[in-house]
């Protein structure tokens, strides 16, 4: 699992200042753990889950499942602008970890820009508001309930295949 400065030295390395990282179109064959692999030009965000969370559990199953779809897990540092300011496919986060002021900052940049990124809360902060944007996909787990870890992942694997379909589509 990246941390944040790894995942922008990385970033910024690979020479995605184009816009484009060589990637691989994955898709799973049944009875199988492994992904079948086909070329395309595969962006960084396409392979990006951030994650501001605190719980071993779910923090264990999505590394998991990012080495299941070749992904990187990108955790976002506190009370920082990470959330917005790194491109990812899908967000799981504890919004009193992101902070209330780039709370708000979020929801107004997600507001702006139309951003239909799905993000997966998993907080109990009922005073913090969720973004409703049209074709924003928010979905708020409670941790403590024994389903949400495996809604969770599915909903994570399930985009990420959306994402290299949409991919290979356009290509």
């Amino acid at each position: 699992m990246l941390k944040r400065r790894d995942f922008l030295r990385g970033f910024i390395g690979a020479g995605v200042s184009m816009g484009i990282n060589p990637g691989s179109f994955l898709a799973f064959r049944e009875g199988e753990n492994r992904m079948e692999v086909g070329e395309f030009k595969e962006k960084a965000w396409m392979k990006t889950i951030f994650c501001m969370f605190e719980n071993k559990d779910l923090e264990t199953r999505i590394g998991e499942l990012a080495t299941r779809l070749n992904c990187e897990v990108c955790w976002g540092e506190p009370s920082s602008p990470d959330i917005i300011a790194l491109p990812f496919f899908i967000s799981v986060i504890d919004r009193n970890l992101v902070g209330e002021n780039y709370w708000y900052e979020y929801i107004r940049f997600c507001r702006e820009t139309d951003d239909d990124t799905p993000c997966l809360i998993v907080d109990n902060n009922k005073d913090l508001p969720v973004p409703k944007i049209i074709n924003k996909k928010v979905s708020h787990f409670d941790l403590k309930d024994r389903t949400a870890i495996e809604e969770i992942i599915e909903i994570i694997m399930h985009k990420r295949l959306k994402v290299l379909s949409d991919a290979k589509n356009q290509s």
